[in-house]
């Protein structure tokens, strides 16, 4: 081959900025596969990671949906920042509860979101287990993540109508159930716009879903999670970057201005909720209060628990509040370091505040 033919094959086979590109993706998208695969193999339990693995979401008739644990779901739940892993177990309808849901009938019903649920603590370490020592009384836990009180209508609404509780302590979360309510109408707009959508609509995923998603199916997304929460630098680089949050910000800072409005429509779905229960059924609402009171004496959040307080007692409801058992046992001790729920002491608490007024021994 003569040396004008060898430039001439040089020049035909000289890679261009479009091959080099191709190239690299497609060695992106191998490499990726490969760690995903490897990532999986070194880290088999990173589906611990993911929530969504023990929660469902329910169709309750006349109400909002509601999310309520994965029937028969037994497993592990770990928080990708190292704070717990926990062994998880629903039962056939629902809640994390080891005995059907038939056995409720006559206990003390314990009614709530993550809190009472007992996001983070064992099952024995939640409040209503303790509690069950401290009175020698037998409750049963209908709490559910990721509801609030149109929530906890619906899954009082599901329940077998045969089903009568002794009492019904209601688990109250300053940070999230105080909030604008119309549960009934909200419940017709609902179900009337998701019946005029079309099966074939698209919707784009919400940054929250998307995480969701990722969390669910991808172990190399767990793993860059877990890298960027447990190593401190990384951490605060990414909150620096707005990317992550700061722990233990507030979810709700209201306005002072705004706080009569939200625990009057919050008093009127509590009184709505008690309405679906049997007649002088004894009902009693725990105050959660909000973590930034807690930590830093925030004057809003005191008004705010006051406000409702107040709201309850003149309707006749027993408050349960344990501001100050947790003012004095202060914030860290009581909540995980990294998680805005409360730590086994903070469930001991709140069952010991529940127990002072249900056998009134304060």
């Amino acid at each position: 081959m003569s040396l004008s033919d060898l430039k001439a094959n040089n020049k035909k086979y000289k890679a261009t900025k479009k091959g080099w590109f191709i190239s690299l993706f497609i060695g992106l998208i191998i490499g990726l596969a490969l760690a995903e695969i490897s990532l999986r193999v070194i880290i088999p339990n990173w589906p611990e990671f993911s929530s969504s693995r023990f929660m469902t979401i329910n169709n309750v008739s006349g109400h909002l949906p509601v999310a309520m644990g994965t029937p028969n779901f037994n497993g592990y739940f770990s928080q990708n920042n190292g704070n717990f892993r926990v062994k998880i177990n629903i039962n056939s309808f629902g809640f994390k509860e080891d005995e059907t849901i038939d056995r409720a009938n006559g206990r003390i019903w314990v009614i709530g979101d993550s809190m009472a649920f007992g996001w983070g603590v064992e099952k024995n370490e939640r409040y209503s287990s303790v509690l069950n020592n401290l009175i020698d009384e037998k409750t049963y836990n209908l709490a559910s993540p990721g509801t609030a009180l149109c929530g906890y209508q619906a899954i009082v609404a599901k329940l077998p109508k045969n089903l009568v509780p002794k009492s019904v302590i209601l688990g109250l979360i300053l940070e999230n159930d105080i909030n604008q309510y119309e549960c009934q109408k909200d419940a017709i707009k609902w179900n009337q716009k998701n019946n005029s959508i079309k099966n074939d609509d698209m919707e784009l995923l919400s940054l929250h879903e998307l995480k969701v998603f990722l969390t669910d199916n991808l172990a190399l997304y767990n793993f860059f999670t877990v890298s960027i929460k447990r190593l401190e630098i990384v951490n605060k680089f990414f909150v620096s970057l707005g990317l992550i949050k700061k722990p233990h910000i507030s979810h709700n800072l209201i306005n002072k201005v705004k706080i009569p409005p939200l625990v009057a429509d919050s008093v009127r779905e509590i009184l709505n909720l008690k309405s679906m229960l049997p007649q002088n059924t004894p009902f009693y609402v725990l105050i959660a209060p909000t973590r930034i009171e807690i930590r830093d004496a925030e004057p809003n959040s005191r008004f705010l628990r006051e406000s409702i307080t107040e709201k309850l007692l003149n309707s006749n409801i027993t408050v349960i509040d344990p501001f100050k058992a947790f003012r004095k046992e202060g914030f860290s001790p009581t909540h995980f370091t990294h998680d805005g729920h409360w730590s086994k002491l903070g469930h001991e608490l709140a069952a010991r505040e529940i127990a002072k007024v249900i056998n009134k021994t304060d």
